[in-house]
């Protein structure tokens, strides 16, 4: 490798991207090639989150367990008070901000040679928070913040299935095939709101609708062909 590389995965849940980002992370492990691997939600279990989801058990945070059609109209606008419309979506944009930095940036610049491997990005975060908040706008300057602290994939790896395979696969989580469908159309509105906006990127869009086995061998093959080219 001649540089660092910094490779994000993105799907649906039910995708398989979680179980193809770790499997890229173990094989170049197992190559003895530099590597790290981050579930970028992970901030969503720190202590001062589930503080605040404590003082708000009420407030549905996200789209998995909190479907679209499980709650009016009237009663989601109650939950969303003055704290949550106000702090909330800043506080989130301000922590995966500094979480972002210290994960990317800095491996990226001072971790000598190295493959980053990110489940989810970004985008995902704020695909989520303008959904739910409409941040675009009111949020414009930490929104810009990211594109200059936190630097662009190299590499982009979109995992695409049907909306009812992915039901299938995580029935639990998702509950019903039309929040299945819901969710498939938030990716989708995603990827064409913020993925394709990274211009430098290499984006590859992976069919897993069959045999995982095979879909490991096509990610790892266009990962080792893309670092050396």
């Amino acid at each position: 490798m001649k540089k660092s590389f910094l490779i994000c995965f993105f799907g649906m849940d039910g995708s398989g991207k979680s179980t193809l980002s770790r499997y890229l992370f173990e094989d170049l492990q197992n190559r003895e090639i530099n590597s790290s691997y981050t579930w970028w939600l992970e901030r969503e279990n720190s202590f001062i989150r589930k503080f605040i989801r404590k003082l708000h058990k009420s407030y549905p945070i996200n789209n998995k367990t909190h479907p679209p059609d499980s709650y009016s109209k009237k009663t989601r606008n109650s939950r969303l008070n003055f704290f949550f419309r106000t702090f909330y979506p800043r506080f989130i944009l301000i922590d995966y901000l500094f979480f972002g930095f210290f994960r990317s940036w800095i491996p990226m610049h001072f971790g000598g040679k190295k493959i980053l491997i990110f489940d989810r990005y970004y985008p995902d975060v704020l695909s989520a928070l303008n959904e739910e908040f409409g941040i675009s706008q009111q949020h414009s300057i930490l929104i810009k913040l990211y594109t200059i602290i936190i630097p662009d994939p190299d590499l982009i790896f979109i995992i695409k299935v049907s909306p009812d395979i992915s039901y299938n696969r995580k029935k639990e989580e998702i509950l019903s095939i039309e929040n299945a469908k819901y969710i498939w159309e938030m990716q989708e509105n995603m990827y064409s709101q913020f993925l394709y906006k990274f211009k430098k990127s290499k984006i590859l869009e992976i069919d897993n609708t069959g045999n995982i086995s095979g879909t490991k061998t096509v990610v790892v093959s266009e990962t080792l062909q893309f670092i050396t080219e």
